[in-house]
């Protein structure tokens, strides 16, 4: 039964955790790498804290959306 518990509070964390993200505009790491590895197979791929601080930068600079990283 607590296992159980548990399991559902890390699952709303993490749901919540996305929601948040999402909200501050952060995208997702994991729909990220699926995108690159399918699209861009030739090109390394950033880690999380590469990807985040590309995130922000992208963000702050005003870039125009709808194009790959």
């Amino acid at each position: 039964m607590q296992y159980r518990l548990k399991a559902r509070f890390k699952r709303l964390f993490d749901i919540l955790s996305e929601v948040f993200r999402s909200m501050v505009g952060v995208p997702n790491y994991e729909t990220y790498r699926i995108h690159h590895v399918t699209h861009h197979p030739d090109q390394p791929l950033m880690n999380y804290t590469e990807f985040f601080r590309n995130s922000q930068a992208r963000r702050h600079e005003g870039s125009k959306g709808g194009r790959c990283f």
